[in-house]
């Protein structure tokens, strides 16, 4: 169980650190 949970937190921390290097992306392109 363990192991799976460390492997969701990548996964969320993955995902969470693409969206947020979209939403700069997409800032920079307002900007």
């Amino acid at each position: 169980v363990e192991l799976i949970e460390k492997l969701l937190k990548e996964k969320i921390a993955i995902m969470t650190a693409i969206a947020e290097r979209k939403a700069k992306g997409t800032n920079n392109k307002l900007g």
